[in-house]
């Protein structure tokens, strides 16, 4: 298990420097591949399909959001591991609720999936989430005094400090936290392809999961030992682009942080679009949408809206490397300011 936080950062900057990898999507049910230089899609309606990435917004670093999916192209008897680190940035001031967002989290997950039939799939997760103080500071001040944006008070606290303080209703701290701490998850999840679709139709899936929290360190009164989360996805072709939209439901119980009070019910959204450029390259500009988890506390309690840019790139069969940056659009406060996303597939 990976618990040195030196040691994620080291590896988040070795993906950054480059990695010869790509995956490659093969038809569902199977179809002679197209006479494009190597690269190959699984079925018509999907490509490479989006980021895998869920949400980095700061009350989504309490308390695990949920991962919206796409259309699985796993064949029968098929394996197919997925490897990715996001790695963001938060720094909230609101001084009308007293409440003190400063750090960053490195997000790391680890999957396994196994292709049951030619359209039930079985996949298990782990997932750890780091929070610690950082180092891109520096560089999110300099990019605001360039362009001359404003700060939102940045330049009043210490560079890549880890300060989390959030009040609860009567101004008592709720949660104050000065000190690196990790979490994690493990997550089992079914999907289950309906149809892959047409050159009228789209492709259509649901997956079903379940999530165990292996720890506690915010100390949420009332979790679930075991959290079922559910999706419904589609995608669709149209020329040399995909789209993708995925709705996705989460139950959490009673949760509580001091006097708190924490949603017992999530929603969650994805919109993509992917263009393939090239046989073996696609670009995709993907929103994230999640219903905000905090109840009275004015921006925490609103919804978060993530914007990523990014790059898939297929350079062997059965293995793709993914890239992307995270911003944050709509509700400043409830989303990250600034991340970058990596990750590496591989089929077999």
């Amino acid at each position: 298990m990976i618990t040195s936080t030196g040691f994620r950062m080291l590896v988040a900057l070795a993906f950054l420097a480059g990695a010869d990898v790509a995956v490659s999507q093969e038809p569902a049910p199977p179809q002679p591949p197209p006479d494009d230089g190597g690269a190959t899609v699984r079925s018509l309606n999907t490509g490479y399909g989006p980021l895998r990435l869920g949400s980095q917004s700061p009350y989504q670093s309490v308390r695990y959001g949920i991962d919206p999916r796409t259309p699985s192209t796993l064949m029968k008897d098929e394996w197919e591991v997925h490897v990715s680190e996001s790695w963001s940035n938060t720094f909230v001031y609101d001084t009308d609720h007293s409440i003190l967002l400063d750090y960053e989290m490195l997000d790391t997950r680890l999957s396994l999936a196994y292709g049951v039939t030619q359209a039930l799939s079985l996949e298990f997760e782990w997932e750890n989430r780091i929070l610690f103080g950082g180092v891109m500071d520096r560089f999110i001040n300099a990019f605001h005094r360039t362009f001359g944006l404003t700060d939102a008070g940045r330049h009043n606290f210490p560079r890549n400090q880890i300060q989390i303080q959030v009040p609860d209703d009567k101004g008592n701290p709720a949660t104050n936290i000065d000190s690196s701490f990790s979490t994690n998850s493990l997550i089992l999840t079914t999907e289950y392809m309906w149809t892959p679709g047409s050159e009228t139709w789209p492709a259509f899936s649901t997956a079903i999961s379940l999530r165990a929290n292996l720890d506690n360190h915010l100390d949420i009164s009332g979790r679930m030992p075991v959290e079922p989360l559910i999706s419904i996805s589609g995608s669709k072709s149209v020329w040399e682009l995909y789209f993708y939209a995925t709705l996705a439901f989460g139950y959490f119980g009673t949760e509580h942080i001091g006097d708190i009070d924490l949603r017992s019910t999530q929603w969650s959204g994805v919109l993509a679009t992917e263009w393939r450029f090239t046989s073996n390259m696609s670009l995709i500009l993907q929103y994230l949408w999640s219903k905000g988890v905090a109840q009275g506390k004015g921006d925490f309690s609103q919804s978060s809206n993530e914007i990523t840019l990014g790059w898939k790139w297929e350079l062997a069969p059965k293995t793709v490397f993914e890239f992307g940056l995270i911003e944050n659009i709509i509700n400043f406060d409830n989303s990250p300011d600034f991340g970058v996303h990596l990750g590496l597939m591989f089929r077999f």
